[in-house]
């Protein structure tokens, strides 16, 4: 690094620049969050390593474009959904369990039911040992009746749950990937 025009207004200009631009960054980071009412994306949300890359809203997205190939309407993420398919993925991942209906008889439509999540039609999509997004969605689309639920025109709603544990021997992932349709809103 040149350290002759150190004290030039230019140079200084620009280091106190780049500095100031870094500071509101951080800050963006650490106060947007709670002020402005959104989340960064979380371990939950992007849970990788290496080569393995499967995000929830990469998710959303796949699914949705098959929709729209199929000429239907575009899912519509639902926050308190994806708590509840968080928790499912959690749960499987927790005990080990691959299942749309875990030990205790714990299934989606029972957590919907403890989290007062209320629906017309329901249904689950789950996956496990997939490295990547595209790898889980194709899998779906190639199973007959995963393949229903995706493309469901009754299904308004999705939500995604992504938890890491060991299945059968092996570390992975659990996929959670939940379809309803709410109850109309009454006002």
């Amino acid at each position: 690094m040149d350290t002759t025009n150190l004290g030039e207004p230019r140079f200084l200009f620009r280091f106190y620049f780049r500095i100031s631009c870094s500071l509101i960054v951080v800050l963006f980071v650490l106060i947007a969050p709670p002020v402005f009412g959104f989340q960064l994306q979380t371990p939950l949300d992007k849970v990788g390593v290496d080569n393995v890359t499967i995000m929830k809203s990469d998710i959303i997205v796949r699914t949705n474009s098959v929709r729209e190939k199929n000429v239907l309407i575009a899912l519509t993420a639902d926050k308190e959904l994806a708590v509840i398919a968080q928790r499912k993925s959690d749960l499987m991942a927790e005990r080990g369990e691959f299942a749309h209906t875990l030990t205790g008889g714990i299934t989606a439509w029972s957590l919907m039911k403890l989290y007062n999540y209320n629906y017309l039609h329901a249904d689950e999509n789950l996956a496990v040992h997939f490295l990547t997004s595209r790898e889980v969605v194709e899998a779906w689309i190639a199973s007959p009746s995963h393949k229903a639920n995706l493309l469901n025109s009754n299904f308004t709603s999705i939500g995604v749950g992504i938890s890491q544990g060991a299945y059968e021997g092996s570390s992975g992932y659990f996929i959670v990937q939940l379809f309803v349709t709410p109850f109309p809103s009454i006002n």
